[in-house]
């Protein structure tokens, strides 16, 4: 959230806080065992939670307090993008779902599927799933389509974008696929790791962090 505050989540319905820049975590009644797989917040309040069989936890006050809200799916949910108050995305194992509410409804979306998504501002999107795939919207998530065709790359875990052009995709065998021109055209970064890779963060233009 800050330089201060953060929040993790993880199996059995664990969030953790920290108010101090990491150094300690206290943990918070989210009032479920579900396995929660990701967690956004918009401000310093209002933020959600998501995971397994179609869970979606929201707090107001910070993560005193968190209460259900309906996904209308089963499926594991596996990333969750914050665009403003009202509107906000979820890529899940077979759908993305989408918000204009406030989370108080959740609709599919048309062409999209994913384990994670990016947006770089509110009409243009990014998601990675299964076998290579990355697809993009320019409409806010409404509709999709294929930047990278599945097939061509094992298991896509993870995207982020610096700006609207410089993006980086992390995957399973070590792949890392990067683009300078909004995902038109994606070069494969070689390292020499056959690692899966489940997270990718930007620092900096010339700092990158990859979790595995």
């Amino acid at each position: 959230m800050n330089e201060n505050t953060g929040f993790a989540v993880g199996d059995t319905g664990v969030i953790l806080k920290s108010i101090n820049a990491g150094v300690n975590w206290i943990q918070l009644i989210s009032g479920t065992t579900s396995n929660l797989n990701d967690t956004r917040f918009l401000n310093t309040f209002t933020g959600y939670a998501i995971g397994k069989s179609g869970k979606i936890l929201k707090t107001t006050n910070g993560g005193l307090n968190w209460f259900d809200q309906v996904s209308g799916t089963t499926n594991s949910l596996n990333s969750i993008f914050l665009i403003d108050a009202n509107t906000g995305l979820i890529a899940a194992d077979v759908r993305t779902l989408r918000t204009t509410n406030g989370g108080i409804n959740w609709i599919n979306q048309t062409n999209s599927r994913g384990a994670d998504i990016f947006f770089t501002d509110a009409l243009t999107g990014y998601g990675v799933a299964g076998s290579g795939l990355i697809i993009k919207t320019t409409n806010g998530g409404t509709n999709w389509f294929n930047l990278l065709n599945a097939g061509l790359y094992p298991n896509l875990n993870s995207v982020f974008f610096l700006n609207s052009e410089n993006g980086v995709v992390a995957g399973n065998e070590g792949i890392l696929l990067k683009t300078s021109n909004g995902g038109l055209n994606w070069n494969q970064i070689l390292i020499p790791s056959d690692n899966k890779f489940n997270s990718v963060f930007f620092v900096n233009e010339k700092i990158r962090v990859y979790c595995n």
